[in-house]
């Protein structure tokens, strides 16, 4: 759809080639010996998921076509392939964006984290953690919970006995069935500090029967659509008249990612490498799920700041961990 939007009104247009990756190697190496040879192939938008975007980005590594996963999040698929960029932040930049943003935008000098030892709970509270402390910032107590305890009680009194030290508590879930688990056990305590997570919050059940504590709740997210914006309601009415279908949450992950390679294209960069350097330039691009922004780390370094308060979540601001 937004390639159909930028040839209704450009003379130039944009042509565009459809392939299944069906998911498996055999269909990605195929698709690869087709598009290799094709020289007009100015960039690939794909595959979605972490495990095929693997398989892809080895198997085109030795092209120079410029590869762009609107929603791969494993950290490690950007070492495979110098050409390959991620428009949804990896589980490390998650972590690092949170820290900025406390860093720099919130003020807080001195956190608690509170996470569980495996999943990208761990890999977020890990990146958090390095950058908050290279930014200046203290972690004054790191309490890890294994998979298997549901009462969490003795790791919350480990905080609370720092509960005067802190500004806040950093609780990146991997499931979102802990946050009760987490919940419970703090409440235990009299808290009065600000919670900080990542957006598997917005899938929680129940924030509402822990007003004390989670009206302080603030988290990242790679998403957040306001259905009711004048924006959305248009780009909703083009989509439904020329496609039948009703725009969702998913779809704004592939829109936006064509958006912003169709805008570079409209300058002109109409070959693989004018594209790869461009990205590499520092290339920022406003979307409806997430802003992107492309420099030479080759992730997008945006994340929706979201807060949660009286039983709504709105959000706050769209944060750029560009440092």
């Amino acid at each position: 759809f937004a390639i159909h939007e930028y040839n209704q009104n450009n003379f130039s247009k944009v042509g565009l080639l459809i392939r299944d990756t069906k998911r498996n190697r055999e269909n990605i190496t195929e698709i690869n010996n087709e598009l290799r040879g094709i020289r007009n192939i100015a960039a690939i938008i794909g595959p979605l998921f972490s495990d095929e975007v693997r398989i892809a980005a080895e198997t085109f590594k030795s092209t120079d076509i410029p590869l762009i996963s609107p929603t791969a999040t494993d950290n490690d698929l950007l070492g495979i392939n110098n050409y390959f960029f991620q428009a949804n932040p990896s589980f490390d930049m998650r972590g690092r964006v949170m820290a900025q943003y406390l860093i720099f935008v919130e003020n807080k000098r001195n956190i608690a984290v509170f996470n569980r030892d495996d999943g990208y709970s761990a890999l977020l509270a890990q990146s958090f953690i390095e950058e908050f402390q290279k930014f200046g910032g203290t972690v004054v107590t790191h309490q890890t919970y294994p998979s298997s305890s549901d009462d969490l009680s003795n790791y919350a009194s480990s905080i609370n006995t720092v509960r005067s030290r802190i500004d806040g508590i950093y609780i990146p879930l991997s499931e979102r069935g802990d946050a009760r688990k987490v919940l419970s056990a703090l409440s235990n305590f009299d808290f009065n500090v600000s919670l900080y997570g990542n957006q598997d919050w917005f899938q929680v059940q129940g924030l509402g029967n822990f007003p004390n504590i989670t009206d302080k709740l603030t988290f990242t997210s790679d998403y957040f659509i306001d259905f009711n914006s004048p924006e959305i309601r248009e780009l909703s009415n083009k989509f439904r008249s020329t496609t039948g279908m009703e725009v969702n949450r998913n779809m704004l992950y592939g829109y936006d990612t064509a958006k912003l390679l169709v805008e570079l294209l409209s300058n002109g960069n109409l070959t693989r490498d004018k594209v790869y350097r461009e990205f590499l330039s520092g290339l920022r691009s406003t979307g409806y799920h997430n802003n992107i922004y492309f420099d030479e780390r080759k992730v997008n370094s945006y994340l929706n700041i979201v807060r949660y308060r009286n039983g709504v979540f709105e959000l706050i601001d769209r944060f750029n961990a560009s440092k």
